[in-house]
């Protein structure tokens, strides 16, 4: 029984990365898009 609780773990750990790497590509992806509007906006004024 002791090696499930470890497979439980595992998983849990694994889950939780891909899923902080998901919010952080995210984030960055967010950011990116505004800049990218900012720079639209910019060469519109010129």
């Amino acid at each position: 029984m002791k090696n499930f609780e470890f497979l439980i773990a595992a998983y849990s750990a694994i889950w939780l990365l891909i899923g902080y790497y998901f919010i952080n590509i995210g984030r960055k992806t967010e950011a990116l898009s505004k800049k990218v509007e900012i720079l639209e906006s910019e060469k519109k004024e010129s």
